[in-house]
């Protein structure tokens, strides 16, 4: 996945069977912070936190049940 500051960064992945449209994945600063307050105002967690090189990824679906990928890229 290329990853350069001041771009719009992104990679191609295979679909899984239960993800049935793409999913736009945000950087964030702290995974645990976002994930909070996404659960307070209504969201739920898809795919817990968890390791990827350089940082951490996870999944959320918003209160309309939209998925959205979170990247965590501080290491």
């Amino acid at each position: 996945m290329v990853n350069e500051k001041g771009a719009i960064n992104g990679g191609l992945f295979p679909r899984e069977a239960l993800v049935p449209a793409p999913v736009v994945v945000i950087g964030v600063d702290s995974i645990d912070e976002t994930i909070k307050r996404v659960t307070a105002a209504g969201g739920k967690v898809i795919m817990p936190k968890q390791p990827i090189p350089n940082g951490a990824y996870a999944r959320i679906a918003d209160s309309e049940g939209n998925i959205i990928g979170l990247a965590d890229n501080s290491k």
